[in-house]
């Protein structure tokens, strides 16, 4: 009677290794950030932004790393009109909302910390100095303090949030999202008129209408 046959095993497809300029690997960030205590952060999120001023759009990009998990979510995002302070600023107050959302992973993490009798430690690394700066000092804010208000709010409901200014090419997470940040921007400048073609298929509109034919102020 013939033998039946082993099948072989597939072998593990090897992770892409990135050969970009930045530190090696989450360790090395860590240390780098002077993070090598065993509370010393329980969630770490690198952003960026890209924008001008109030006359061009503007994008985002972040990611949310939780330590127990070891999970990362990418998040993004862009508006139009924007500052580059605003874009700057939007990846870290997205990946709050969503990671102390009702349902989201932070704040079940938040209960099992406090239980320990600390507060939950949230690190920021941003390439904007201005960033930085505010973050961690609130009398240096000029601009969009409305804003700035929310980061504050996270702190006073038990968030230690703690802002690293590093420079881009030291992260390689940051060459990415300084790129997602990027390509999200360029695709909010095509928005408007996406939508106008749309409506141009569907209600035959035509070309060339602004935001003053819709809903006008009288008939003409």
């Amino acid at each position: 009677m013939a033998k039946k046959k082993t099948p072989k095993k597939r072998r593990a497809k090897p992770k892409t290794k990135l050969q970009l300029q930045g530190l090696p690997t989450l360790q090395a960030l860590v240390e780098h950030l002077g993070l090598a205590g065993p509370n010393a952060w329980d969630a770490l999120i690198i952003g960026d932004g890209s924008g001008q001023d109030w006359e061009l759009g503007g994008g985002w990009g972040g990611v949310l790393i939780d330590r127990y998990s070891s999970n990362r979510k990418l998040v993004y995002g862009a508006m139009k009109p924007c500052t580059v302070t605003l874009a700057e600023l939007f990846p870290y107050l997205q990946a709050l909302a969503w990671y102390t959302a009702r349902d989201g992973p932070g704040r079940r993490r938040k209960k099992e910390i406090n239980a320990t009798g600390r507060n939950m430690q949230i690190h920021i690394a941003t390439d904007s100095l201005v960033v930085a700066t505010c973050g961690m000092h609130p009398e240096s804010r000029k601009a969009h303090r409305e804003l700035w208000a929310a980061i504050d709010a996270y702190r006073a409901s038990g968030y230690n949030i703690t802002f690293h200014h590093v420079q881009r090419e030291v992260i390689d997470l940051n060459i990415l999202v300084d790129e997602v940040s990027r390509q999200a921007r360029l695709g909010i400048e095509e928005t408007y008129d996406r939508a106008i073609n749309k409506l141009h298929d569907g209600y035959g509109i035509p070309e060339g209408v602004t935001i003053y034919d819709f809903s006008p102020d009288r008939h003409g």
